[in-house]
């Protein structure tokens, strides 16, 4: 009988390795991030700043106003690792106005759009510099942003609320 797990051979090329990493911490970003969140409120020096946060969750409009975006964040080796493991690729066919309003769609759509993530909600795949002067948002459900901490990740992305009132804005 074959094992579950099969570890990578010690002689797999340390570029894989990242790209490895890269998936793997987004796919537990949302456990860590409750775990973390667990963990904090069951600690008393640790329970009021996790109450207070949870309040501020609640309470911030921030995924609905345009998120808190870092260019800095949205530019992370870590983010070019994920869409080098997924060949993932915005390919133009026109120029943009940076002053006009665009829908983009993507299909398929869904829980783990990791495509739509690379391409729009980080700076990996070049969006940036491939159309200067758009500013282009990810839009998501408003569950996302009631994750402790894993919400600050999207916010930093400049992921927004796919709400009306996030759409109007």
């Amino acid at each position: 009988m074959a094992p579950l797990l099969r570890i990578a051979p010690l002689n797999t090329p340390l570029r894989r390795r990242r790209q490895t990493f890269a998936v793997l911490l987004w796919i537990l970003f949302v456990p860590l991030s409750l775990l973390l969140f667990g963990v904090l409120l069951l600690q008393p020096t640790t329970a009021p700043l996790a109450l207070a946060y949870l309040i501020f969750i609640f309470v911030d409009a921030a995924h609905e106003t345009g998120g808190r975006p870092s260019r800095a964040f949205r530019r992370l080796a870590l983010w070019r690792w994920l869409r080098d493991f997924f060949p993932a690729a915005v390919v133009k066919t026109t120029d943009l106005d940076p002053a006009g309003n665009y829908v983009f769609l993507y299909h398929p759509h869904g829980i783990i759009s990791l495509g739509a993530f690379i391409n729009f909600g980080t700076d990996a795949a070049g969006f940036a510099k491939l159309f200067p002067g758009v500013d282009v948002r990810l839009l998501t459900l408003e569950p996302n942003f009631r994750v402790p901490f894993f919400r600050e990740i999207l916010l930093f992305l400049g992921i927004c609320s796919v709400s009306r009132q996030s759409c109007q804005n």
